[in-house]
């Protein structure tokens, strides 16, 4: 897992929660051998840390896991427009942009980070107000995706619901994202 996540749940704690919260999580979580208050942002750290981070922080937050990856991605899209804009500039659709996000976690993202390990994004566009993202990845933070997409709808201003009828974390062979746009 690369840096950049940890500094976006960094600033999703401190903002949602404080400063203190955040620092009771990281002493709190068992990181093993990783000294969690010395992750920085181009480094690289085991799998193993974030899911640990992210387990403690939903017991302290009394929230569900998924309801705390799903909170920390719709937080961190709006920081990744500011830090990234050329990826978003030129969408004026959250549809539009995730008709190309595969192509832009997979080329651009190992641009920035040359061993990042990036999630595959497949898009079904059944025309209309739908779309379906399949969403894969070892990792399987499908609901951290779910997130983001809900930011995606926040940054360009259309109201979107998300459902998820298939989830490999629930036994399916993928996680199917179902996207309703509600556009004017």
């Amino acid at each position: 897992m690369k840096g950049i996540i940890f500094n976006l749940f960094e600033s999703f704690i401190t903002t949602t929660y404080s400063e203190d919260t955040y620092e009771e999580i990281l002493e709190a979580a068992d990181t093993g051998s990783v000294n969690p208050f010395e992750i920085v942002g181009p480094g690289s750290y085991p799998d193993e840390v974030f899911d640990a981070i992210i387990a403690k922080t939903a017991e302290i937050t009394k929230k569900d896991v998924a309801e705390v990856l799903r909170a920390l991605g719709r937080h961190s899209l709006p920081i990744l427009t500011e830090r990234y804009p050329q990826f978003f500039e030129d969408f004026k659709h959250p549809r539009e942009f995730l008709k190309t996000a595969s192509m832009i976690h997979q080329i651009e993202v190992r641009k920035l980070y040359q061993d990042a390990e990036v999630p595959k994004f497949f898009i079904d566009d059944q025309g209309g107000n739908n779309l379906t993202v399949t969403y894969k990845s070892r990792r399987h933070l499908c609901h951290l995706a779910e997130g983001l997409i809900s930011g995606l709808g926040d940054y360009y201003q259309v109201p979107l619901d998300i459902s998820q009828p298939e989830c490999i974390q629930n036994g399916g062979k993928a996680c199917k994202l179902v996207l309703t746009f509600h556009d004017k």
